[in-house]
């Protein structure tokens, strides 16, 4: 009996939270879990996707924030869900180059652009690293990023997991990744649900992201 309640409680918490737009911390790895799961596992052993399965633990605890997918409410966001981001930044190491604190993982350059806007009054005297591919071809991305100080990146994830491959993006100081989760784009697009954008999201999450989250260093949220 004490089992069921609790499991009423918790199908009635989905419920609310499908229905505001809130995403606690069992929802978000609930969803995006389901997405990397279905992408990997025929390419993966058991033992292996246990070793990737997510938890509860590696998400930003953001419950009360209403994700309406408004771009002018990403610093909002930051806020609450991971705090004073001028004391957060203060920790920075200023002498390692394009090694960002905090990445955002959206599915276009001209969502990004908009991404970037909206954080402009947070980023400090550090520049934010734009990490898609329009206009920027990755050689210079790299120059870039090997030449500045960058607490906050911001891009699509094919060019997120190129240039980490390419070694001129460094996660070394990620302390969190934010991934656009609920934005639509004008065809009612997620990034979760154009194929090509979500293979490179699964890729970057299984190859460079999810490796630190296991290792305490990095918090996902989803935004």
């Amino acid at each position: 009996m004490e089992r069921k309640r609790r499991r009423t409680v918790k199908d009635r918490r989905k419920k609310v939270a499908k229905q505001s737009g809130m995403l606690d911390r069992e929802v978000q790895c609930q969803r995006l879990w389901d997405v990397v799961r279905a992408e990997v596992e025929s390419r993966l052993t058991p033992v292996e996707m246990d070793e990737l399965e997510l938890q509860e633990s590696d998400f930003l605890n953001d419950e009360g924030f209403d994700h309406t997918g408004d771009s002018s409410s990403l610093a909002q966001y930051v806020s609450e869900a991971v705090g004073d981001w001028a004391e957060i930044s203060s920790l920075s190491d200023s002498s390692r180059n394009g090694s960002p604190l905090l990445i955002v993982v959206t599915l276009s350059a001209t969502r990004a652009v908009d991404l970037i806007r909206s954080l402009s009054g947070m980023k400090g005297k550090s520049k934010v690293a734009k990490l898609f591919a329009r206009h920027f071809k990755v050689e210079e991305q790299g120059a870039f990023l090997k030449s500045h100080v960058c607490d906050v990146g911001v891009g699509t994830p094919n060019r997120i997991h190129k240039l980490v491959e390419l070694g001129s993006l460094q996660l070394g100081q990620l302390l969190y990744i934010i991934i656009d989760w609920t934005w639509q784009d004008a065809k009612q697009r997620t990034i979760s649900s154009i194929p090509e954008v979500r293979d490179d999201l699964c890729r970057l999450l299984q190859h460079d992201v999810i490796p630190r989250v296991k290792e305490g260093h990095t918090t996902i949220g989803l935004f």
